[in-house]
């Protein structure tokens, strides 16, 4: 089942819903990212089955729904 999070948030400034936000990503593109900078250094790597993948992208989707409201939000500044 996919997860509940986010589907009432809403960008107050654009209208833009948490839910409709896309990385651009896919599940083989996070978790080849997740193994950059370190393969050949065990200590450095990073639990990369499903629920590791998914758990990275999901915090990468919430670091994007940061900056779009930090965006918007000085977009609304400098238009008023």
């Amino acid at each position: 089942m996919a997860s509940r999070w986010g589907v009432d948030l809403a960008c107050p400034h654009c209208g833009l819903r948490y839910q409709d936000l896309r990385t651009g990503d896919t599940f083989a593109t996070i978790k080849a990212e997740m193994k950059q900078g370190g393969a050949s250094d065990p200590s450095t790597w990073r639990y990369r089955r499903r629920n590791g993948v998914l758990g990275y992208w999901h915090a990468k989707k919430l670091m994007w729904w940061d900056y779009h409201l930090g965006m918007c939000e000085s977009a609304a500044i400098r238009a008023a």
